[in-house]
């Protein structure tokens, strides 16, 4: 496997690990002679590779279902069947801690001011330290039902719901409930937060998409499908877009609910769609994209199985997951302007997590218990709505990253990742194709971002033809702690 490009916002060196299968070319001595980049406004990009390729593979103690990875800091966290969230490094794959909340975990975790919150079947929601794992309080619901629907945190309010019928939410620093409103239906969609409102979904009997003030949950709208409403809903330009499991993608007005115009699938919609360049993406029988103001279909392409996974865009390019139970997986990279496939890699078992792409670097998990960083064939990260508004998933650059003023006395405040000092100037390196050889890396940190950017800095690999060792280097390109 080739080494992993991934730069990621820190204050110090991490032990990089990549286990490679292409040890052939690595013991003939043929060498890495670096990784080219190119310098956009200051911010080193770490130029693409071959889409596809397997940079390291994390081995879970169950597998991944519909939670889906969030990166932040450099570090990729996501949970398993059994209830483990795991704290993964994003350019090693390897174990930085783990948290078990003690029961199934169907949801994804949300990443601010170093806190990761996360839900699980027993009714709990947890908030833990992104640093060390350690657990910094737990609300559990009143209904005692799953939590199924993955939070969400705005203006240092956590927002979830759940099986019980209620919708949530939470003071982000203590854990204390603010306000939560019921009878909503059982809740497995994920909220969404834009500006002053939540958007979220629900079903078997209640099956509404909903829009709820903020500061009180009283509903502003509603608007009724003729199925459960498990899809997550995403929103731009004014506009609510939501799939139903009665087939039917929906398109309704942001402020009044009123319903601007419906798709029809073929297949129960369970994935949330992503609106990029006026255009949605969206799973079900088929890969769909739809024009954003009308609903007329752009292009469908048949991908190997049915689609539980949701939608990532990286500037032309769609990446999603596929597959049935028992059966293989896939992840596919798609050209947004026709459909055509531009690559695909088959896993072990279905794919249902949702990728995520940060620095060219996808991540997700599969069904048998891999978590995947993979080459994704591009330049840059995830801009497609529903990471951008922290869906099922996200990167650091979400819209509510900045909308945080979260303060958990229990936290640890440096943002330095687990294992390293706080000025670190050298570092070990493990190169993972001969399993032998040690790199010490001189690490040199730029305290200088800006913002508006993707907020990963520089990587670059650098070999003697006589070996394979190669020193790894990361500069910091953002310097705000708001993750």
């Amino acid at each position: 496997m080739p080494a992993c490009p991934f730069n990621h916002r820190s204050d110090s060196m991490v032990d990089v690990h990549t286990r490679l299968d292409r040890r052939t070319a690595l013991k003939a001595g043929v060498a890495l002679a670096g990784l080219s980049v190119t310098d956009v406004s200051g911010t080193a990009i770490a130029q693409p590779g071959n889409g596809g390729d397997e940079y390291w593979r994390f081995d879970a103690d169950e597998g991944f279902g519909r939670s889906s990875p969030t990166v932040v800091g450099g570090t990729v966290y996501i949970a398993d069947w059994s209830g483990v969230l795991y704290a993964i490094g994003a350019a090693s794959g390897d174990e930085k801690w783990r948290f078990e909340t003690g029961d199934v975990v169907r949801t994804s975790p949300a990443v601010v001011e170093n806190t990761v919150f996360i839900g699980n079947a027993s009714a709990q929601v947890y908030a833990v330290d992104a640093t060390d794992g350690s657990e910094q309080w737990v609300y559990e619901t009143r209904g005692g039902n799953r939590v199924a629907s993955s939070p969400t945190v705005a203006d240092g309010t956590v927002y979830f719901g759940a099986v019980d019928n209620n919708l949530y939410a939470l003071n982000a620093d203590t854990g204390e409930e603010v306000w939560s409103r019921a009878p909503l239906g059982p809740i497995v969609s994920s909220p969404t937060v834009v500006d002053d409102t939540v958007y979220v979904g629900s079903g078997t009997g209640h099956q509404r998409l909903r829009a709820l003030d903020t500061a009180d949950g009283e509903t502003n709208w509603e608007f009724e499908a003729d199925d459960d409403i498990e899809s997550s809903p995403t929103v731009a330009d004014g506009r609510v877009f939501v799939g139903s499991d009665d087939h039917h993608l929906y398109a309704v007005d942001a402020d009044s609910g009123e319903q601007l115009w419906q798709f029809d699938t073929g297949e129960s919609i369970s994935g949330s769609p992503t609106v990029a360049n006026n255009t949605v993406y969206i799973g079900s029988d088929q890969l769909y994209a739809l024009a954003a103001d009308d609903g007329e279909l752009l292009w469908q392409q048949q991908l190997d199985d049915s689609v539980r996974s949701s939608p990532t865009v990286v500037d032309d390019t769609i990446f999603i997951g596929a597959g049935r139970p028992f059966a293989d997986g896939y992840v596919y990279a798609v050209d947004a302007s026709d459909g055509d496939i531009v690559w695909e890699l088959t896993t072990d078992e279905p794919v249902s997590s949702s990728p995520t792409v940060v620095d060219g670097v996808l991540f997700v998990g599969d069904a048998s218990g891999n978590v995947y960083a993979l080459d994704a064939g591009v330049d840059g990260s995830s801009n497609g709505s529903r990471v951008t508004l922290g869906t099922l998933g996200h990167h650091h650059t979400w819209a509510g990253a900045d909308r945080q003023e979260i303060s958990i006395e229990t936290a640890v405040e440096d943002d330095d990742p687990p294992g390293t000092d706080d000025d670190a100037a050298d570092d070990t390196v493990d190169d993972a194709a001969d399993d032998t050889v040690d790199d010490t890396a001189d690490d040199t940190i730029d305290d200088t971002a800006d913002e508006t950017l993707p907020g990963f800095g520089v990587g670059g690999a650098i070999a003697s033809i006589g070996g394979a060792a190669y020193l790894l280097k990361w500069r910091l390109s953002d310097n705000d702690t708001t993750e």
